[in-house]
C-alpha cells in the first residue's frame, strides 16, 4: 500500500543485521519524520537516502564488532560451526516507497456473435 517502504539488500546488510534492527531503524525513521499512516517521509528522496545510508552504515558497523551476534553467526551455529563478531563483507542497500493510484477501471467488451465476458482495463 502508499507508504509502505521495500528494503533489498546484499547478504553484507542482512548477514549483519536481524530484521528486528532493521525494523527499529525504520520506527526511529517514521518517528523522526512522520508516523505509521503518513507517508510524507518516504516521498523524499534525501530522506530514503539518509534512510538507505543509515543501513549500511549500521551494518558496516557490525560487520567491524569482534564480539557481536548477528544472523549469520547464528545460521553458522545451527549448522555446526562456531562464529564470534560480524561478518565482513560488501554491503549494498536499496530502498523504494511504494506510491499508489487507484485504477481507474474502463469496461470494454469485444464484438462478436458469441457472447463474452466483459474486460476490464486499468490505468495506473
Amino acid at each position: 500500500k502508499a507508504g509502505d517502504v521495500i528494503v533489498a539488500g546484499t547478504d553484507g546488510l542482512f548477514d549483519n543485521l536481524f530484521n528486528a534492527e532493521l525494523a527499529d531503524i525504520l520506527t526511529e525513521f517514521q518517528k523522526r519524520h512522520g508516523n505509521k499512516d503518513n507517508a510524507s517521509w518516504t516521498e523524499s528522496a534525501d530522506i530514503m537516502q539518509q534512510f538507505a545510508d543509515t543501513l549500511a552504515s549500521k551494518a558496516f558497523e557490525a560487520s567491524r564488532q569482534k564480539v557481536r551476534t548477528v544472523p549469520f553467526g547464528e545460521n553458522a551455529k545451527k549448522h555446526g560451526f562456531r562464529w564470534t563478531g560480524g561478518k565482513k563483507d560488501d554491503i549494498t542497500v536499496l530502498v523504494a516507497s511504494c506510491c499508489y493510484s487507484p485504477p481507474q477501471l474502463q469496461a470494454t467488451s469485444s464484438p462478436s456473435s458469441s457472447p463474452s465476458p466483459t474486460r476490464y482495463s486499468a490505468k495506473l
